[in-house]
């Protein structure tokens, strides 16, 4: 004999939609993490800058080595 299971019943967030004119449900698709945005430009000039500092480097290494 099949026992009846028992149905849980999920309150979801409702939205108004002006386009239909009435709220519907904000249904769950998928959880999203927070994505964090990367500065390209800022990154770009960081590496450029490392580079510059390290031939600087090298080159006052160079004249001080005999």
């Amino acid at each position: 004999m099949k026992q009846k299971k028992e149905t849980k019943f999920v309150n979801l967030k409702m939205e108004f939609n002006p386009g239909t004119q009435k709220y519907e449900p904000i249904l769950p698709l998928k959880k999203v993490k927070n994505k964090i945005e990367v500065d390209w430009k800022f990154i770009i000039t960081l590496i450029i800058a490392i580079i510059i500092l390290l031939g600087i480097l090298l080159i006052t290494l160079k004249n001080y080595l005999p």
